[in-house]
């Protein structure tokens, strides 16, 4: 039984340190991901624009 409590534990702690680096990553990322659905916006567009379709 202290066996499973310990384990809840790890497990929760684990999902905290996760959910810090997602968001840590997150605000890195921000910038970068903005940059990014940029540039596939514009290459979707100039796709469209020569007759490709894309899904």
């Amino acid at each position: 039984m202290a066996n499973m409590i310990s384990f809840k534990v790890f497990l929760a702690l684990l999902a905290a340190i996760r959910d810090w680096h997602l968001t840590q990553l997150d605000l890195k990322m921000h910038s970068l991901k903005d940059h990014w659905m940029k540039k596939s916006i514009w290459i979707y567009l100039k796709a469209t624009k020569n007759g490709l379709s894309l899904p």
